[in-house]
């Protein structure tokens, strides 16, 4: 069983596997040539706050392609739409949306994912909460135009080539004053041979020592530890403003074979991290129902994140001061 803290982070990713050659990385200017590729897309994702499950159904993706100044898509439509649960997918796991589809050998600019996903009480697209309840998700303009991602592709001749489209979620969810779900999307584009992922643990004390002030007449509290990723170096915790935006999220999860906390991030460019704990405390008026939060850090440490899907390890264990 999986220990999931009180605010669950939300970083989804796609992936594109067409295939990695010598070619790909000389580059063929834009357009294309005579010749195919392969193209592939698999998922991948971790939890968002306070929901159960994010259900999104896919009805297919598509493909631009600028050739002598005029644009094209090339859409690959599921026989069947696929319905998938975000938060089965965690870390770097991932699930296969596309397989083996031939395209034109050359560059592409633009991704297109195709989803279902307006409020029509038909629940194609909807979460469901901590409390059970189910609320339809809408995207606005997705089933209409799909969820696009700007990006150089490039599929090598007789090759495959890999990419991956990283979507946070938590960052595009929205609650309207009036209750609806809406989807504004978050995404970018990274080259799959240049990717890296972290894996961390975190002592049994700095969890413990996130904790929440008693409630009071006008305010509840609730203290939710989450994990932080910075494309900063941080010396020390004190060191990061608490308004600065991280560059990806985690959960924090209690492994009960080994009795340690751990969290995964994937799929991030090769580069110098900062990895920070996070105390996330919640004040909400108990009259108006409106939150804020205040960001807690009480542990950093520096990542280095290799490429080619090199896994770095880090632990944190610092009681908040």
């Amino acid at each position: 069983m999986l220990f999931i803290t009180p605010v669950m982070v939300k970083t989804l990713k796609w992936i594109l596997l067409p295939v990695l050659s010598a070619l790909m990385l000389a580059g063929c200017g834009g357009g294309s040539s005579d010749g195919t590729g392969s193209l592939s897309v698999s998922l991948t994702d971790a939890p968002i706050d306070s929901a159960q499950e994010v259900w999104v159904q896919f009805a297919g993706v598509a493909i631009r392609q600028d050739v002598d100044d005029e644009s094209s898509w090339i859409a690959i439509e599921f026989p069947e739409p696929k319905n998938i649960n975000l938060l089965d997918l965690q870390g770097t796991q991932r699930v296969s949306l596309l397989s083996g589809q031939e395209l034109s050998a050359g560059t592409y600019t633009e991704f297109r994912l195709d989803v279902n996903a307006v409020e029509d009480s038909v629940f194609d697209s909807y979460i469901v909460l901590d409390d059970g309840s189910e609320v339809e998700l809408d995207i606005p303009s997705g089933s209409q135009t799909g969820l696009k991602v700007k990006g150089e592709i490039i599929v090598p001749d007789t090759g495959e080539a890999a990419f991956t489209v990283d979507f946070d979620v938590r960052k595009s969810i929205v609650v309207q004053g009036n209750g609806e779900y809406k989807l504004k999307p978050v995404l970018r584009i990274e080259q799959d041979d240049s990717i890296g992922h972290i894996s961390g643990t975190v002592g049994a004390t700095l969890m413990s020592s996130c904790t929440a002030p008693v409630d009071t007449v006008d305010y509840s509290y609730s203290a939710s530890p989450v994990i932080y990723v910075f494309n900063e170096s941080y010396a020390q915790a004190s060191d990061i403003p608490t308004d600065m935006e991280e560059f990806t999220s985690s959960l924090i999860r209690f492994d009960e074979g080994e009795a340690v906390y751990k969290f995964e991030v994937g799929y991030l460019p090769a580069g110098e991290y900062s990895v920070a704990f996070n105390c996330v405390l919640s004040e909400t008026d108990v009259v108006t129902e409106e939150t804020s939060d205040t960001n807690n850090y009480g542990a950093v440490g520096a990542v280095v994140v290799e490429p080619e899907g090199v896994v770095t390890e880090v632990h944190l264990d610092e009681p908040l001061g």
